[in-house]
């Protein structure tokens, strides 16, 4: 595991940048297209979500509703990966399965930061299902991550060698689970903390604990070089060619 951590860890010159769903500034978020795009903007890995279908797919979605007619939406755990595939493509951005992202990251060799969504019907049948996948396919350059502290503590457990990290929320769980250190008891290798919670007093703990801290979403050139003075290891962004250009003029 140390090993597997050491590969987020910031450099010295700068944090890690992931692409948001990819580049989703300027492509459609959560394809393969965005994802390519974020490599090609000179990221370092990407970040993206994961959902069930009915069928039993693992699916790459953000949104856990899809439109399938005016003024009408439906989870997309009631829907199959067919009809997911058929409804994303009418709107012009085909959803891909965790599968065909991860052959894509294996061949691309980057950094993943793989959010797998806690607002399900079966938490734990997913986190089974994500540890599979990714087993198979390989987990070097996978960093998982979540808001379901269950999900995180699973996937410790499943993927021991896969650094997991516990997303905060600003104005949800930010300050609880700073002072009981609920990351720690989950087995997790850190905390992915919302920008709007980083200050410096907020992340000592952190930093002191040796945790792997990245955040989300930070779109403003000035406010990635206000965390990464802080000691951020990674900061996740819609805009990873602005926010890069930003540390190379610094």
């Amino acid at each position: 595991m140390p090993g597997a951590i050491d590969a987020f860890r910031r450099s010295a010159q700068r944090p890690l940048i992931y692409g948001h769903r990819g580049a989703r500034a300027r492509a459609p978020e959560n394809t393969i297209e965005a994802f390519e795009l974020a490599l090609a903007e000179g990221a370092d890995g990407i970040e993206l979500d994961v959902r069930m279908t009915a069928d039993g797919e693992l699916v790459v979605l953000h949104d856990g509703h899809l439109q399938v007619g005016a003024g009408r939406a439906v989870p997309v755990h009631r829907l199959s990966l067919a009809q997911v595939k058929s409804l994303t493509r009418a709107s012009g951005a085909i959803a891909p399965t965790l599968s065909e992202v991860l052959t894509w990251h294996r061949a691309r060799g980057k950094l993943a930061n793989v959010e797998l969504k806690g607002d399900v019907p079966h938490v734990r049948w997913l986190g089974r299902k994500a540890a599979e996948c990714i087993q198979a396919h390989g987990t070097a350059g996978i960093l998982l991550s979540s808001f379901h502290p269950g999900l995180v503590w699973q996937m410790t457990r499943l993927l021991p060698e896969v650094p997991v990290a516990l997303l905060v929320e600003a104005g949800r769980l930010g300050e609880v689970q700073r002072l009981l250190g609920g990351w720690k008891l989950l087995g997790a290798a850190g905390v992915h903390p919302e920008r709007r919670l980083l200050t410096a007093a907020y992340l000592r703990p952190f930093i002191q604990a040796h945790a792997l801290v990245n955040t989300w979403t930070v779109n403003d050139p000035t406010e990635a070089l206000r965390l990464a003075a802080l000691g951020v290891d990674g900061i996740v962004t819609d805009r990873p060619l602005e926010i890069l250009a930003a540390f190379e003029q610094a």
